[in-house]
């Protein structure tokens, strides 16, 4: 259920000191869960909500131009265990979507932005307990920055968890977010940060504790060309720490087709080299601009 609420306007004392994120009060209120929101606007959240959906989505966007604006408060959906197939924030084939403050705990997807659409933006999000993946973002000139997600893992899916941000189009930024608590038990790899698509820039992410113990490897960060060809990426990857458990069996970075550029990274713990690169070599995969630390 969806119920509008107004603004109040409040005059407040200047200070020397930047004031905080005000909270989101000139939209239209999310009450109860599962909701579709229908029409263009922005969509808040005054209190916390949770449900036990086990499958679909707590929060549908079937509308353009949405923004919604949890405001901090918690969108739970612990309630349906490790067999969920439910999503907290699902919208496809649909653009310009943000999605800002919002404080997801389980489910098997939280953030979801699939199919046509471009100019999404995910900013300033918590997702704690999500059991296969934190998010998936397709589209061009998305954005995806200040996401903090922890404790990715424990779905009964056979293939295990997928991992922390997924990101499929052209142009977007991956800029400034913590991922750390990702762990898998099933036999597939596990991805911190997935870019697929040209022209990416993946800059100051902080990735730690990426744990596949059984036929899986980890694959911190990992670039691919377009899903349609093999053409240059052309992606950044700059100011990244990544820190896993000492001897962990994967790559930091794994590259697939060629032009990308390397620099500033801080990557630790893997057993053996740092890059993976399946173009025609590793410098033409992800060119070591310099400052590159690996141990």
């Amino acid at each position: 259920m969806l119920r509008p609420i107004c603004a109040v306007a409040v005059l407040a004392t200047a200070c020397l000191t930047s004031p905080a994120k005000a909270e989101t009060t000139l939209c239209t209120e999310i009450t109860t869960l599962p909701t579709t929101i229908n029409v263009q606007g922005t969509y808040c959240m005054k209190g916390d909500l949770s449900t036990s959906l086990a499958a679909g989505s707590a929060i549908t966007v079937a509308a353009n131009n949405v923004t919604i604006d949890c405001n901090g408060r918690k969108l739970g959906g612990l309630g349906a265990g490790v067999t969920t197939r439910a999503s907290g924030i699902q919208a496809t084939n649909r653009s310009n979507i943000t999605v800002r403050g919002c404080n997801i705990r389980g489910f098997y997807r939280g953030i979801v932005l699939e199919g046509t659409g471009s100019g999404h933006v995910v900013e300033h999000n918590a997702l704690d307990g999500i059991t296969y993946l934190g998010m998936r973002v397709h589209g061009a000139g998305a954005t995806i920055r200040g996401n903090r997600i922890v404790n990715v893992g424990g779905t009964d899916d056979t293939n295990g968890t997928y991992g922390g941000i997924l990101l499929n189009g052209s142009g977007g930024r991956i800029v400034d977010n913590d991922i750390s608590g990702l762990s898998t038990t099933g036999p597939s790899s596990l991805r911190g940060i997935l870019a697929t698509g040209p022209r990416n820039v993946i800059e100051s992410n902080r990735l730690s504790d990426l744990v596949a113990p059984n036929a899986g490897q980890v694959k911190a960060i990992m670039l691919l060309g377009s899903p349609d060809t093999e053409l240059p990426m052309q992606a950044v990857l700059r100011e990244n720490s990544v820190l896993v458990p000492p001897g962990t069996q994967g790559y930091a970075v794994w590259v697939k087709t060629a032009s990308s550029v390397c620099r500033n990274n801080d990557l630790l713990g893997f057993d053996g080299s740092w890059l993976e690169a399946q173009a025609s070599s590793a410098l033409d995969a992800c060119g070591d601009a310099g400052g590159n630390v690996t141990k």
